[in-house]
């Protein structure tokens, strides 16, 4: 009983407020986090293509698509100023055609052009024009201004592509999870073991004794007798006692949680454009 009244001292209550607190805390969190991206979608389809590139689209992000779609041979890309176009000699056996530095220059200016046409005003999409290269000509390196455009009018293509994203997933309605019901359950079993052995061994005690005495007198000319024996043996066993107390007590706290949730959908929202 002594043992069972610490059960106050083994923390179940703040374990059972933890729980409830924490789960709480989660659901809490889980809906705010859904509002707040919700409240970014809209936030980011109110904005204009330039504001919307200039806070998601990165430096990093245009050169690997660049990189990707426009390879040097060594890791990076063709569309830079530093790059110098070389002529392919042919190799039938790989299926390889002859190139001039020129030609394959042409075709990633072609590549850009295609890739930005489907630009909006405000903004402006890649045209021999714009960039100064002609059909005949025969340039084999980008200038520095050529490269510029070029990475402005991609990270605009780029940024175009993803909120087109956006408004497709606007239209449908963003997905959210929203909770029903639900149980807490806590749970706390002790188990309380109490042994006691006690084991004695009582004394034993044993004596033997013999005595025998022989006693005699005569009268005149007669001597006296005597004759005397004795004879004794004790044993004795001393008492042997042992004495074991054991007292162990074992503790379990379980917790569980069970939460019924559906999925539902923010209303669609409808932006120009879309």
């Amino acid at each position: 009983m002594d043992v069972a009244k610490q059960v106050q001292n083994l923390g179940f209550v703040e374990f059972t407020a933890g729980l409830i607190n924490g789960t709480f805390d989660a659901i809490i969190g889980a809906t705010i986090k859904q509002m707040k991206a919700y409240a970014e979608l809209v936030a980011d389809l109110a904005k204009t293509l330039s504001q919307f590139q200039a806070e998601n689209i990165s430096d990093a992000q245009v050169n690997a698509h660049l990189s990707n779609r426009y390879p040097d041979g060594q890791g990076g890309t063709s569309v830079r100023s530093n790059y110098t176009f070389k002529d392919t000699t042919a190799n039938p056996a790989e299926g390889v055609e002859a190139k001039t530095a020129s030609e394959k220059m042409q075709a990633v200016v072609e590549a850009l052009i295609s890739e930005t046409a489907g630009l909006k005003a405000p903004a402006v999409p890649l045209t021999r024009t714009s960039l100064g290269i002609a059909q005949g000509d025969t340039p084999i390196t980008f200038t520095d201004a050529q490269v510029a455009m070029i990475r402005r009018a991609i990270g605009l293509t780029l940024a175009s592509n993803m909120m087109d994203h956006l408004r497709a997933m606007a239209r449908e309605g963003m997905a959210r999870i929203v909770i029903t019901e639900g149980s807490i359950r806590t749970k706390l079993t002790f188990n309380v073991n109490s042994t006691e052995v006690q084991a004695t061994q009582k004394a034993k005690y044993d004596r033997e004794s013999f005595g025998a005495n022989i006693r005699g007198s005569a009268g005149w000319g007669w001597g006296r007798v005597s004759a005397g024996a004795s004879y004794s043996n004790l044993n004795v066993n001393t008492v042997n006692e042992s004495s074991f107390d054991s007292l162990t007590m074992s503790t379990e706290m379980i917790g569980e949680v069970n939460l019924k949730f559906k999925t539902e959908t923010f209303p669609a929202i409808v932006t120009e454009g879309a």
